[in-house]
């Protein structure tokens, strides 16, 4: 069985002993047979709901809009090593579906957008990486009833905000903890939406052109952040607008 956080190799001849998974992406397959696919796309075409991802770099737009999907990247990606240890998808990542949790994947130099673009509901990223995209990190703009949680990883580097919330979805709720999200053009994470109840958890915004965070409308809590070295507000690192309101 895959043990999650570890580095262990996954091929085709333990497909059956993996556990939970269902299908295996591997970029360097030499073609889809079986439950061995060369794209992330076609396993989500296939129907699959439980996908193992390998090493390797991935130059395909994915849109996930299977509900109940688990997607378990093989290794850990850290901006700081070059993005060159684990899974990187080179386009925009669009999370549509619901109930959909994706461990351990990275999003680089997405040309014309997001790196993550999450419409959905109840999404939960677990130590994914966002940097170098064309517009923000993380994108979250679902209109229905939306739970998002983002657990560790890094959000560094982003033409715009590290992770931004337009969400019109009434009642819904962002949780981020433990994530670092340090030099976007914009801010650190920016909170844009006067429908959604923000939790920020011991998370680490920094050296950002605009605030660390920013709450421009919407309520919240921060608990624990580390705000240093913000262009816009350099010496706190938090703003609020009349509109909004967080309590630190």
């Amino acid at each position: 069985m895959i043990v999650f956080g570890s580095d262990t190799e996954v091929s085709v001849a333990n497909l059956n002993s993996i556990g939970p998974f269902d299908a295996i992406v591997d970029a360097d397959a030499g073609g889809n047979s079986g439950h061995i696919y060369t794209t992330l796309s076609a396993a989500l075409s296939a129907g699959h709901r439980s996908i193992y991802v390998k090493r390797g770099v991935y130059e395909e737009a994915v849109t996930i809009s299977n509900d109940a999907t688990t997607i378990f990247c093989e290794g850990r990606m850290f901006y700081s090593s070059g993005m060159t240890q684990g899974v990187v998808m080179k386009s925009t990542v669009t999370i549509a579906g619901k109930g959909i949790t994706i461990y351990n994947m990275a999003v680089d130099t997405a040309s014309s957008g997001s790196g993550f673009a999450i419409t959905g509901d109840r999404i939960t990223l677990l130590n994914c990486t966002a940097c170098a995209c064309e517009a923000h990190g993380i994108s979250i703009t679902s209109s229905a009833l939306a739970h998002i949680v983002v657990v560790g990883g890094e959000y560094n580097g982003n033409a715009e905000d590290g992770i931004n919330v337009t969400s019109s979805s009434s009642g819904g709720i962002v949780c981020v903890t433990a994530a670092r999200v340090g030099g976007n053009s914009g801010d650190g994470i920016g909170i844009n939406s006067s429908s959604v109840t923000c939790l920020i958890n011991n998370c680490a915004c920094h050296e950002n052109d605009g605030y660390g965070i920013n709450v421009t409308a919407g309520t919240g809590l921060a608990v624990g952040c580390y705000l240093v070295g913000n262009t816009t507000g350099a010496s706190v690192g938090l703003h609020t607008s009349s509109t909004g309101n967080i309590t630190s």
